[in-house]
């Protein structure tokens, strides 16, 4: 499985493809990855579903939330997100036909 550098800022996404696993660390509390899920993969209306491990790390480090963002090039809008610590997966609807979708992954201190 290969390890993939992630953008700190919605306008650097990773783009990602349909079936696609990678690793990737948050390296501190701070540090924000965005992913970009391209127009081309939804249908509309379309929902996606997105899974996610912690590759052995144990719950006390690896607490996170999972976003899910509509951008309009100025405004991140989340469409729905999720904090946890364990594997787990995050649903959403795509609902505008050719749209990207973003996740957007950090770590969770309230969690």
């Amino acid at each position: 499985m290969a390890q993939i550098e992630v953008a700190d800022t919605i306008a650097g996404a990773t783009e990602l493809t349909e079936g696609q696993v990678f690793t990737n660390d948050l390296y501190n509390s701070g540090d924000v990855d965005y992913y970009k899920l391209p127009g081309t993969l939804f249908a509309v209306p379309s929902a996606m579903d997105v899974n996610f491990g912690l590759g052995g790390q144990n719950a006390s480090s690896s607490a996170f939330k999972i976003s899910v963002i509509s951008y309009d090039g100025t405004t991140e809008t989340v469409l729905t997100s999720k904090s946890t610590a364990v594997a787990t997966s995050i649903q959403a609807s795509a609902s505008v036909a050719g749209k990207a979708y973003y996740l957007k992954v950090e770590k969770d201190q309230a969690y």
